[in-house]
């Protein structure tokens, strides 16, 4: 009687009816049941079945592979009604029926789980596993509930697409990382039970059905959340793509890559590195770090001192601050590291930003760097990443790296500083050229925030409701709010309210409120925008 979060299952109530009520096995319809295969000692004094009927034998076990597979037939059936009964649903019902939906599940845990703890106190542990049947059905129920749920979003999102807006589909998203340790648990849980372990089986199962109640919980309050403050979807909610036009990574294929283990890591590469590049306790900033997953390894290696920056949108907050936010295709002053590395970054990246990235990996690196790229021939030519740098080629390093690696081949260029052409600047120096660089980039900022958040394109008394990206406190004003939507990855449109100076960041918008006293709204504009809802060909 076990089921599986991985849909690995059996539906025991189900399986037990099809078997019992089954021709072949006996029962319902008036037959005889079937006797059982007794074990008796055979001729030579060894332990083995009796020579029974071989037909009677083979039926029984057709029915019981029979009513296995009507469980799943079943449960297909009642989940693809489900999905298809949204087909005339419009979005908010359909994404009512989701959160619903996930409501009764959680309301179907909390159950599982109070019986489970009454039952925990009411049956003592027993060695022999006698009385551990409980446990395993209370997991396969709540398993099956689980796995229910997630299939039939998954067929809705298919079946409606176009209404889930970002933040719903990322609500999901974190959902299912968790979900990915909820599995493992549950795999855990049953190798407890195949080894003959109750008591240990009892404990893991306890856990599972907490941890499994507290994500349906926190899903469920959040979702209500999201709904209360969203109407009927309008205009492009939600297009994939692998990268931006910056070359930034998709927050959800950060996410996926991030919870799959899944980034293009070269570990013979960042073992050269450590073997023939850096010296014991430098420090290296990984650029473009994604979660930071390289960075993670050369830190467990205890040998060198790791930090990495990605200018995915809200990436502080998803790596749980092991990655820090930098826009590294605009010109960056960091605090500076003995090497830098680049993997798979200078050829995503758009053309025109190029200079600027390698402009900053130089200024970065003390002694020196490493890239690397997928693409074949090497994005920049080799004597502009030396010009742009100031950094020399290491042909040596180089020759090893890519004799080495397992994944980039001849696209990996390994660099260092060489103080007779390129002498590192001192810190007065560095800091001197950050007050000038900010000086430069305010002026032109002030020029670019004037076209994009100009006065004449607020609206006042009006609230944009539901596509929060991010919100943000102690704002100074409706301009203020409306530059950082203009200087935040995704943004296009803002609300800001001089209630409690707080600015609300938004991928796009559901619903417009007007008469809203102390609220100003807007979406900031750049001549040429295809999201200018005004006339986009109006000269400023």
């Amino acid at each position: 009687m076990i089921s599986s979060f991985l849909g690995i299952a059996a539906l025991p109530s189900y399986v037990a009816a099809q078997t019992a009520d089954s021709p072949l096995m006996g029962g319902a319809d008036g037959s005889e049941s079937l006797p059982a295969i007794p074990y008796d000692s055979d001729s030579d004094g060894e332990t083995g079945p009796q020579k029974l009927d071989s037909e009677a034998a083979f039926h029984s076990m057709c029915g019981l592979t029979r009513g296995l597979a009507n469980a799943v037939d079943m449960h297909y059936s009642m989940w693809n009604q489900s999905i298809e009964s949204t087909n005339d649903h419009n979005c908010t019902l359909a994404i009512e029926m989701i959160y619903i939906a996930r409501q009764h599940i959680k309301d179907a845990l909390t159950q599982i789980h109070q019986n489970f703890t009454a039952n925990h106190k009411s049956n003592p542990d027993d060695s022999q596993g006698n009385k551990a049947a409980w446990v395993a059905e209370a997991v396969s129920i709540a398993a099956s509930y689980a796995t229910a749920s997630t299939h039939i979003t998954g067929g809705v999102f298919n079946k409606k697409g176009k209404c889930l807006p970002h933040e719903l589909r990322l609500l999901f998203m974190v959902t299912q990382r968790r979900a990915r340790n909820l599995a493992l648990s549950e795999l855990k849980q049953l190798w407890l039970e195949f080894q003959g372990t109750p008591r240990d089986a009892k404990i893991s199962a306890s856990n599972w059905i907490n941890e499994a109640l507290s994500l349906f919980d926190s899903d469920a309050r959040t979702m209500q959340s999201l709904i209360e403050t969203r109407g009927q979807p309008e205009g492009p909610i939600y297009l994939y793509d692998d990268n931006t036009n910056d070359g930034v990574m998709n927050v959800m294929e950060g996410l996926r890559q991030d919870s799959f283990e899944d980034w293009p890591m070269d570990k013979p590469v960042l073992k050269g590195i450590l073997k023939y590049g850096t010296k014991s306790d430098d420090s290296i900033a990984d650029f473009g770090a994604g979660s930071g997953f390289v960075t993670r390894w050369f830190n467990k290696t205890a040998l060198v001192h790791g930090q990495a920056f990605d200018a995915i949108p809200g990436i502080h907050m998803s790596s749980a601050g092991a990655v820090q936010f930098a826009n590294l295709t605009a010109p960056q002053f960091l605090q500076r590291f003995d090497w830098v590395t680049a993997f798979h970054v200078l050829d995503v990246i758009p053309e025109d930003s190029r200079q600027t990235f390698l402009e900053n990996v130089g200024r970065h690196a003390k002694e020196g760097a490493v890239l690397t790229w997928l693409s074949g021939n090497a994005p920049v030519a080799e004597d502009l990443i030396v010009e742009w740098t100031g950094l020399q080629v290491d042909r040596k390093l180089t020759t090893y790296l890519r004799m080495v690696s397992d994944m980039y081949g001849n696209g990996i260029i390994a660099l260092r500083r060489d103080e007779n052409t390129s002498p590192w600047k001192s810190d007065a120096g560095h800091q001197a050229a950050n007050i000038m660089q900010a000086t430069k980039d305010k002026v032109e900022f002030d020029r670019r925030e004037e076209e994009a958040c100009g006065t004449t394109r607020h609206l006042e008394s009006t609230i944009y409701r539901g596509h929060d990206l991010e919100m943000l406190e102690e704002i100074a004003g409706p301009r203020e709010c409306c530059a950082r939507c203009w200087t935040y990855g995704g943004c296009k449109y803002w609300t800001y309210s001089a209630h409690d100076k707080s600015c609300y960041l938004k991928s796009w918008k559901d619903k417009i409120m007007e008469g809203k006293e102390g609220f100003t709204s807007g979406h900031y504009w750049v001549h040429g925008d295809p999201y200018d809802e005004r006339n986009a060909d109006t000269e400023l």
